[in-house]
């Protein structure tokens, strides 16, 4: 009798570890799911990352740089209010 009971429980506990395996492998497949689809967008976002970086890189080196001296500015601001009070309808017609 106790033979049977020790061959139903070696059954019982092969059929475990076979359920719990099967369980394991589910998960670890589901992990490397999700870990090819986490590095796949890492790829994805450097590649945005380095486009980025070459659109910054050309934007710099092709962008044509003015300099205004600050009395110019000063002195075109000056002349547009003067012009926006003798004016200020023919101004807004002319800007609009």
């Amino acid at each position: 009798m106790n033979e049977k009971l020790n061959s139903e429980n070696r059954a019982e506990n092969i059929e475990a570890l076979r359920t719990r395996l099967r369980q394991t492998e589910q998960q670890l497949t589901s992990e490397t799911d999700n870990r090819k689809r986490a590095d796949a967008e890492v790829v994805a976002w450097k590649f945005k990352y380095e486009k980025a970086e070459q659109e910054k890189l050309y934007a710099q080196t092709h962008q044509k740089t003015v300099e205004v001296a600050v009395e110019n500015i000063v002195g075109i601001a000056s002349a547009l209010w003067k012009l926006l009070q003798a004016q200020p309808l023919q101004f807004i017609l002319e800007i609009g």
